[in-house]
Order: structure tokens, then sequence, then C-alpha cells
């Protein structure tokens, strides 16, 4: 959807294409957008996006939905084998230093948070703190 786009393109200029993060930050944020579009919108809701460049190149991704899509809160699951999705957020479990998942008016909030220092590995993460959304 041109929404996808857009934000995809929002990233590249905001990061530029030489950031350690760029290509994880586009991954994360293709997936916090589009789980917003198909879960947590109805068609036509406006998606809130926020990427924050911090202190040490780190990359803060907060996506908002409306809470009028037919999905529920954002949560984990474990797809079996044969299914083709359910793997949104645990991909961006894996990619991110942390995450998490807050209650925004009737919708909600999902925040990630990229370290460059984190990038040789991929590991689940633990929630997100206020503090490291703070530091600048």
């Amino acid at each position: 959807p041109t929404q996808l786009t857009n934000v995809r393109a929002r990233l590249r200029t905001t990061l530029g294409p030489d950031h350690l993060c760029a290509g994880t930050a586009e991954s994360v944020l293709s997936e916090l957008a589009a789980n917003a579009i198909v879960h947590g919108c109805a068609p036509g809701d406006p998606v809130r996006v926020t990427i924050r460049v911090m202190r040490r190149a780190k990359v803060a991704i907060t996506v908002t939905d409306t809470g009028r899509g037919p999905g529920t809160a954002p949560q984990i699951r474990f797809a079996g084998t044969g299914s083709t999705g359910g793997r949104g957020l645990f991909l961006v479990a894996s990619l991110a230093s942390r995450w998490s998942v807050r209650r925004a008016g009737a919708g909600h909030r999902v925040r990630a948070l990229l370290d460059p220092r984190d990038a040789e590995s991929a590991h689940i993460t633990s929630p997100l703190s206020l503090e490291d959304f703070l530091e600048y």
C-alpha cells in the first residue's frame, strides 16, 4: 500500500543510506506499519509513525494505530510451520534491542529501539523502558 511506501521513504530520508541500522530499521518499520494498517486500523485510518535518531546512532521507531481495526492488542504469536502470517512481532523482537506495546487512546503504540551495537546478534529482547526513549 501507499502508506508503507511513504513510511519507508521517510525512514530512508531520516536515516540516510549509510546508517548502521538502516536495513534493520526498514524491516522493523515495515512490520510495525503493516500490522497497524491491517490489524489496528479501519480502512483509510491514518497510522502515526515517529522515527528518531538518538545518541550512539540508536534509532527509535514508534507506530500508533487507531484501534478501529479487526485485530486485538499486538502480541507475539508463535505461528506454525504451515502458517503464512503471525511472525511480525517475533521478527521485531528478534531485531530490536528493546520493544514495547502500550495503549494509546482506543489504539496501541508499539515502540522499537534499535542499537547498531546489537546488529551482530539476533535475540528476543526485553520490554522497552521509558528511560530508553528519553535519553538524548
